[in-house]
């Protein structure tokens, strides 16, 4: 009985490498065979074609079976299976008579028939996009980095000078003093001698900065005039911020000398328990100035984070995802009223927590020399922070070389010579088999070659190499620059688009145990699993298994729509 069917096809996009893959069921596959932008010619009428053959003998012209790149083909009385089929090769026998050389597409004849199981994915399109649910380092090169913009804590233009003494000018005298002056307890820190602060407001104009100042100079005077000055034993600036319960410092009102016409005017502080603590709270960098990327993961450390700075060679990498639940990262500057001034930049709500081991210090501000004093060089020795040493690390991957993918000609000879159907498809398989497998040089997936040639991990290029102290207090402190600078940092928009299309050709690296993104975006799905993984089971002949599963380790791109396949610019959003 002569029902056997063929279909003659051109322009159908798959490539028997398996590179591009469909998933559409043996319907779907049928129905673009049969469209009449694909179907060349079509026959119903020939003997039981068997599919471990390899060439089919067919009446079809010649000029028609070049243009075929395709062929599906059904034996009614083999339960009605439809195979379909590269075209191989075509021979002109005669007028009557053009010879079809083919092999079996595994993948579109059998993938429909599996079952999909849990298996280790090594990467895939996630169908989970939000910023900060995919974190696993790529090991991609984010190349130079660019600052998008900055937010920093600013300070008023107002400072308190503290005498820190063991002499204090009575209230309204002009003589008397105390010998004692007694401790102090500011921010729960207890010191041995009175604070006596001194205020100046920088904004003000020259002759009120002027007059601020001279109540220090009139102090001093005071004191030498007693004989005390041997009793200060520190002088130093700290912002009015630093300076707890500013409203309720205590005013007093002294003399220079006997004559009444030289007062100046100092504060103390009642005792005070605890730190100030102040919110710094600023938007996330969530877009970019001149790029919009298709993947969130590029919102993410390495592409896009946060650097932390005191000015004073203190610096740190944050990660905005760490920031849970928030389009805000937001630290709280805790400080001291002490010696040239005590704060730490703590990252709040970081990790989940407030995290103290990832602070930052606040630099010290200027400690000041008066006349016969020994500790003139105090600060240059020890009041500010030493710079930490950053040690970066460097990562490198091996690049892979990416060769062309291995084609695998079907070898006629051995065909001809094998004896048995069974023996001519179990050659055709393993031809297949070992053309997929060779197509990834070393066991390294598609997508890690071309991660290779993209390049090393980021190579300490994400935060700048300090070498050494920074000792720059004073000129800092002249220039309003003992502070912390966050730096919303990111890779060059030349980068970001590099990464971006490796992302949407590749998907994200994601080394668990569960069932593959099959379906799950609009266009195209990008699975890879593990060398020991086995991507389902069914009713399918093993050595098509056996191609299967080597394509899924090595990587294929699955798509949706055959009229889209090879068109990485679609739209590829989560459906």
């Amino acid at each position: 009985m002569r029902e056997s069917k063929i279909l003659l096809c051109k322009n159908i996009k798959l490539d028997k490498n398996y590179n591009n893959v469909l998933n559409y069921s043996e319907q779907q596959l049928l129905t673009l065979c049969s469209d009449s932008s694909h179907l060349i010619a079509q026959k119903n009428d020939y003997s039981f074609i068997r599919e471990s053959k390899n060439t089919i003998s067919t009446d079809f012209a010649y000029d028609d079976c070049l243009k075929a790149n395709y062929i599906a083909f059904q034996n009614k009385d083999y339960a009605n299976k439809w195979f379909f089929a590269f075209v191989e090769d075509v021979q002109y026998i005669s007028d009557a008579c053009t010879q079809i050389t083919y092999t079996i597409d595994f993948w579109s004849t059998w993938f429909s028939k599996l079952t999909i199981n849990q298996c280790f994915v090594k990467r895939e399109h996630t169908n989970d996009d939000t910023i900060g649910a995919n974190t696993l380092d790529e090991n991609l090169d984010v190349g130079d980095i660019y600052c998008e913009g900055l937010e920093s804590w600013s300070w008023s233009n107002r400072y308190y000078i503290v005498v820190e003494t063991n002499y204090l000018v009575e209230d309204n005298s002009h003589s008397g003093a105390k010998e004692f002056a007694g401790i102090s307890m500011i921010n729960s820190v207890i010191s041995g001698q009175q604070k006596i602060f001194f205020y100046v407001n920088f904004d003000g104009t020259p002759s009120a900065i002027a007059s601020d100042v001279n109540n220090l100079n009139k102090f001093l005077w005071r004191a030498v005039k007693d004989g005390k000055i041997s009793d200060i034993h520190n002088i130093y600036v700290v912002p009015e911020l630093l300076v707890d319960l500013v409203s309720s410092l205590d005013e007093h009102v002294a003399y220079m000398t006997d004559n009444d016409d030289y007062p100046f005017t100092f504060y103390t502080a009642p005792t005070s328990v605890g730190s100030n603590e102040y919110t710094f709270s600023r938007s996330k960098q969530l877009s970019f100035s001149d790029y919009t990327p298709k993947n969130n993961k590029l919102f993410c450390y390495p592409y896009n984070y946060l650097m932390v700075s005191n000015n004073c060679g203190n610096q740190n990498i944050y990660k905005y995802e760490n920031w849970y639940n928030s389009n805000n990262f937001t630290f709280d500057l805790t400080t001291a009223c002490v010696c040239g001034g005590s704060g730490k930049f703590i990252p709040t709500n970081y990790q989940n927590t407030n995290n103290y081991d990832e602070s930052l210090p606040l630099g010290k501000f200027p400690t000041f020399s008066w006349s016969g004093d020994a500790y003139i060089n105090w600060l240059s020795q020890n009041a500010l922070n030493i710079a930490t040493k950053i040690g970066l690390i460097g990562g490198s991957i091996a690049s892979a070389g990416i060769g062309g993918m291995a084609s695998a000609p079907l070898e006629m000879g051995v065909l001809e010579q094998a004896t048995s159907e069974e023996s001519r498809a179990m050659i055709q398989g393993r031809q297949q088999l070992n053309a997929v497998q060779s197509g990834s040089s070393m066991g390294v997936g598609i997508a890690g070659q071309v991660a290779g040639l993209i390049g090393d991990f980021y190579s300490a290029k994400l935060m700048p190499q300090i070498t050494g102290g920074q000792n720059t207090g004073d000129v800092d402190y002249s220039n309003l620059l003992i502070t912390f600078i966050c730096k919303k940092m990111r890779a060059k928009t030349e980068n970001l688009k590099v990464i971006d299309d490796y992302f949407t050709k590749y998907g994200y690296k994601t080394n668990r145990v569960k069932t593959p993104n099959i379906t799950g975006r609009q266009n195209f799905n990008y699975i890879e699993i593990g060398s020991d993984s086995s991507i389902g089971y069914g009713e399918v002949p093993q050595i098509a298994l056996e191609v299967i599963n080597s394509v899924c380790k090595r990587g294929v791109t699955i798509w949706h729509n055959h009229n889209n396949i090879g068109n990485f610019s679609v739209n590829n959003s989560i459906v």
